[in-house]
Formats: structure tokens, C-alpha cells, sequence
């Protein structure tokens, strides 16, 4: 089997599982279309951040993947948010075809991050 493997520091959830037979709450697609595997598997484990994606078989190589995670499956994004092109999302694979090296992501999106806070207080102190 194929494997896929997501570090997501910050990201939380516990007993995150889906699978296609089981729930609809993982969607993968390839090059534009959906990807049928009857036994895509994934879970996600919160002491190492891993995020791993199985296949019954191999990926198709050089192919762009879309994985969509619903909010049902429980994992849930740092508290601090996630930066554009944070350098800390890693991805690598396991294959039949040849092993990916971790590698940074192309880019990332970024998902509720704060880039600027500012708190200004005018004016004087009244007396009580």
C-alpha cells in the first residue's frame, strides 16, 4: 500500500479516522478528478502531528492530489492559525513507485492568522 504522510505541527484532534467505506468525511481527487479507492484510509495522530493518507495499491505518479478533511473528522488548526507559505508543513510519501522525500509544500494558503494586532488607547483617565 501507498502512503502519504502530512506533519501538521499545531494541529489537534483525537481518534481522527476516516475511510471511504466507513464516512464521507475525507474527499480525494487527482489531475481534476475524483480518486476512487474503496479502501482509502486516514487518520491522524495528535503526539507526532502526522497526518497519514493509505491507499489499497499505488498512486498514480506525477499526479497533483486534492485532499479534503470535513470538519466531522475532528482535526482540528492551531490555535495560532496557519501563515501563508509556512515552511513547517511537511509532506512525504511511501510508494511502490518511489519514496518522497519529506519536502516543504509549493504553497499554503493561509487560515486564520492574525499578521497584524494593534490595541491604542486615546485620551486620559477619568476619576472615579
Amino acid at each position: 500500500d501507498d502512503e502519504i504522510h502530512i506533519f501538521l505541527p499545531g494541529f489537534m484532534g483525537s481518534n481522527v479516522t476516516c475511510s471511504t467505506s466507513s464516512s464521507s468525511c475525507l474527499n480525494v481527487s487527482t489531475n481534476g478528478g475524483p480518486f476512487v479507492d474503496p479502501y482509502l484510509f486516514a487518520d491522524f495522530t495528535e503526539s507526532s502531528h502526522i497526518f497519514r493518507l493509505r491507499f489499497n495499491g499505488s498512486f498514480p505518479p506525477h499526479s497533483a492530489m486534492a485532499i479534503t478533511l470535513l470538519s466531522t473528522a475532528g482535526l482540528k488548526s492551531p490555535v495560532e492559525g496557519i501563515q501563508a507559505n509556512q515552511t513547517s508543513l511537511v509532506v512525504s510519501m511511501n510508494s511502490r513507485s518511489g519514496d518522497v522525500l519529506p519536502s516543504n509544500f509549493d504553497s499554503v494558503s493561509p487560515v486564520g492568522a492574525v499578521r497584524f494586532a494593534q490595541l491604542i488607547f486615546t485620551g486620559l483617565a477619568g476619576s472615579v
